[in-house]
């Protein structure tokens, strides 16, 4: 039982330009809108399935007291994301938002003693299975 790293996900003051930059620096290739007016700006790692995810604080502050943040986004594999949640805190994660929802969907965001996030959501066969649902 495990999480599969999905995408290392950055809140950054201008998302738009630290992510053009650092596709430039490791040689990332764009994945889909990577303009300013998307939220959420992919950059897949090469010969992977991995991304670098930038975006804006959640709630679009950049304030004085603004620190930006890595965490990490990932899947259950192996097991199921709730699983996978019990499987985490049993390792001494601790659970900081759950965003789980009543369908099925959603993610759960842990973190380390040193304050290291980690979303997890669904494992490949759970969005499998509830894709097949709904058509």
């Amino acid at each position: 039982m495990s999480a599969q790293l999905e995408a290392i996900n950055i809140t950054c003051r201008d998302h738009a330009a630290s992510g053009a930059r650092w596709a430039e620096i490791l040689g990332l290739e764009a994945y889909g809108d990577v303009s300013a007016a998307n939220d959420f700006i992919l950059y897949r790692i090469p010969n992977t399935e991995i991304f670098f995810a930038f975006q804006p604080p959640d709630n679009g502050e950049i304030g004085e007291g603004f620190v930006p943040r890595i965490h990490l986004d990932a899947m259950a594999s192996g097991n199921t994301r709730d699983e996978e949640l019990q499987n985490l805190l049993a390792r001494g994660m601790t659970l900081v938002a759950d965003a789980r929802t009543p369908d099925g969907a959603g993610w759960f965001t842990v973190e380390d003693a040193d304050g290291t996030q980690m979303c997890v959501g669904r494992s490949e066969e759970e969005r499998s299975a509830s894709a097949g649902e709904s058509s």
